[in-house]
């Protein structure tokens, strides 16, 4: 159970990155221009009195449209871009913390506290998130030892309580989006899997047939496909109800899925015909119908009332030739010859 749940935590892991990735320069250029509009409506009101503090507020732009350009490159690691993330936010608060420094007013802690609050949930990360939470909340005590409110005590615990805050929202989003990829992932499962039987229908074959068809050229190799028809399902349902036919098709699947080789795909093509697509050489028609009838005793099914018989045609090509409805058509013609030679040999040719 551990592997699928690293690929599953993997995945979720990999679907975070690549919003994170999508979102982050967007953030960062509108986080950008409003600072920098702020910064332009906040000179021009002193003009011509302009202060230092008009430069760094410039200098904290320039990061932010720098880490916008950096995550925007696909070079950039995906594990970086929650770092980038937050080393932007640490940019602005450290210099929104050295403005309140020079110029201690309540305002300029409000908006400290406000960039202390509002970063998180931004950097997606946990990790990123506690690594410039630090240093912002060293600065903030700092600010708070030197700036006489009266109550620094208090102020010290809003900006705590600003970052635990931040920490929250931070949580609930990475457990929102967390849901949102299984979801996502429950319904791509849906879209590609017979919901009676499990395995691949007839989409989810069309969708990865193909690819493995790709592998197989690239490699040079063997591609083989086996056309595979459950005898006597009609009969069956007929005798016994659709349940006990349902019963039959998923012990029928059940019995593929043990016997077929590691890495070969199987799925459900029609209401009783199964394939299986794999790289390598096909194996033997009648000694594969041998090992599916063999696996279908143990699976508790009730072959008085179904003789437990299928056939199966198989097809082969090189992979540098190999075309799935050219492979479908050729195991598809083998499966019928084979059937009808066994049936002959059980009852006699057909009259001419």
């Amino acid at each position: 159970m551990a592997a699928p749940v690293q690929v599953w935590a993997a995945g979720a892991a990999k679907y975070r990155a690549s919003l994170a990735r999508h979102e982050g320069p967007r953030a960062l250029l509108w986080g950008g221009s409003v600072v920098l509009v702020l910064a332009v409506v906040d000179a021009v009101s002193r003009f011509p009195g302009l202060t230092i503090a008009d430069p760094m507020h410039l200098g904290a732009v320039a990061v932010f449209f720098l880490g916008a350009w950096l995550i925007h490159r696909p070079a950039t690691p995906d594990a970086a871009v929650p770092w980038i993330m937050a080393a932007c936010s640490l940019v602005l608060v450290i210099e929104l913390e050295l403005e309140v420094w020079r110029d201690p007013t309540y305002l300029g802690l409000a908006y400290v506290l406000l960039g202390m609050f509002a970063f998180g949930p931004f950097t997606l990360d946990r990790a990123a998130m506690v690594a410039a939470a630090v240093p912002m909340l060293l600065g903030f005590i700092l600010l708070n030892l030197r700036f006489d409110t009266g109550q620094p005590f208090n102020w010290i615990m809003a900006g705590v309580a600003a970052l635990a805050l931040g920490l929250v929202l931070l949580q609930i989003r990475l457990t929102s989006l967390r849901r949102l990829f299984e979801l996502t992932q429950d319904n791509l499962s849906l879209s590609v899997r017979d919901a009676l039987t499990g395995v691949l229908n007839r989409r989810g074959l069309q969708e990865r047939v193909p690819g493995l068809l790709s592998v197989a050229q690239r490699q040079g190799a063997t591609v083989s496909l086996a056309f595979i028809d459950i005898d006597g399902l009609k009969a069956a349902n007929d005798a016994h109800g659709h349940e006990f036919g349902d019963t039959v098709i998923r012990a029928v699947a059940e019995s593929i899925s043990v016997v077929v080789r590691a890495g070969d795909v199987v799925g459900r093509w029609g209401g009783d015909e199964f394939l299986v697509a794999g790289i390598g050489e096909p194996p033997d028609p009648d000694v594969l119908a041998g090992r599916i009838r063999a696996a279908l005793t143990d699976c508790g099914l009730n072959l008085r009332k179904w003789p437990g018989q299928v056939s199966v045609g198989c097809a082969a090509v090189s992979g540098d030739e190999a075309a799935f409805a050219s492979l479908l058509g050729e195991a598809d013609q083998d499966m019928y010859a084979r059937r009808q030679r066994r049936r002959e040999a059980a009852t006699g040719p057909a009259p001419a």
